[in-house]
């Protein structure tokens, strides 16, 4: 008895078995995975920076009409040496480019906690403009969580009005983890305490710290950003 009729019968099958499988796994949708899911957009990746604009961005970013006004100020003082602000800033254009210059990270407002506050026994402080000659990475940034802290605070639905200030309120006082923990007053919760006039309270020198803070910051964006600046 010749087995070759069978032999070839059962090849025949598992080939039409085969093709079957090809042709329903091709039918079958792909799987999307895609990338990972977009953060919630926020105000601060689509701010102009400009003299004329400082006030009504620092009450987006939290500060009350009286605290944008004492910082806009600030910032009239600062102008008065803006060649030697210049010239700061061309010292070292790549790195403070990464801070200055919009992008999709970490914006200037957090990003510029870096060069701008010093830390000194287990305390922050704004520096100081007068004694500044270059502006320089602080130590205490390279290990803080203040990228989680902005995307905690910022890029979330649940975003308050007063994020920003709140939050780098939090780093300027070296209290970015009990920030994200939702310490009070950080709670956001129903029957969170979040508030900004407890937290000032709570620390007196916060508000001098803000106004000095948000004034150089805002100031120096203004000026990487302006044509001829080193974002341009």
């Amino acid at each position: 008895m010749s087995f070759r009729p069978w032999v070839i019968l059962t090849l025949g099958i598992v080939a039409l078995l085969v093709n079957g499988v090809l042709m329903f796994q091709e039918d079958m949708p792909s799987v999307v995975t895609g990338p990972e899911v977009e953060k919630v957009p926020e105000p601060l990746l689509t701010l102009t920076y400009s003299r004329t604009l400082r006030r009504q961005n620092l009450e987006l970013m939290g500060l009350s009409q009286e605290l944008a006004d004492l910082s806009a100020q600030y910032m009239e003082r600062l102008e008065r040496d803006q060649k030697r602000w210049d010239a700061i800033l061309q010292q070292d254009r790549a790195s403070l480019g990464l801070a200055l210059c919009p992008n999709k990270e970490v914006p200037q407002p957090y990003a510029m906690l870096k060069y701008l506050v010093y830390e000194d026994a287990q305390k922050r402080y704004v520096i100081e403009p007068t004694r500044v000659k270059k502006l320089e990475p602080q130590p205490w940034y390279d290990t803080s969580i203040v990228p989680a802290l902005y995307d905690h605070f910022e890029r979330t639905e649940r975003r308050k009005a007063d994020a920003t200030l709140m939050a780098v309120s939090s780093a300027l006082l070296g209290k970015e983890g009990p920030a994200i923990d939702g310490a009070s007053p950080w709670s956001t919760g129903a029957l969170g305490t979040w508030s900004y006039a407890r937290l000032e309270k709570n620390n007196p020198r916060l508000r001098k710290m803000v106004i000095e803070y948000f004034g150089l910051m805002h100031y120096l964006t203004e000026l990487a950003n302006r044509p001829g600046g080193i974002c341009s």
